[in-house]
């Protein structure tokens, strides 16, 4: 996928393989009851979890693989675009009148 690596090190493309599942996880997050201010807190915070687990290592390294600033910042902009594609052009027809509770009765 698109962006060369700075150094050839993993994780470093501004794009990769991993970017169409932030994307996909956006359009996922987009039919959900949440406002703008949530679902990037919530796709910002994931990208903060992903750098904890980065943290935690194992014998073949660490649970999640290394990222660029650049990549990180694609993946939060990915999963926002997918948020917002869903967010205005499916969820006004999703059946939420009272709240997110209401599809529980």
């Amino acid at each position: 996928m698109g962006g060369a690596a700075m150094t050839g090190r993993k994780g470093e493309k501004f794009l990769d393989w991993w970017s169409l599942v932030h994307f996909a996880s956006g359009l996922l997050l987009g039919l959900l009851p949440v406002g703008w201010l949530w679902a990037f807190l919530l796709i910002v915070g994931y990208e903060g979890f992903e750098g904890g687990l980065r943290r935690i290592k194992t014998e073949s390294g660490g649970l999640f693989e290394y990222e660029s600033w650049r990549n990180i910042f694609a993946d939060v902009v990915l999963g926002m675009a997918g948020y917002a594609i869903m967010h205005l052009a499916v969820f006004p027809f999703m059946g939420w009148p009272g709240g997110w509770w209401d599809f529980l009765a």
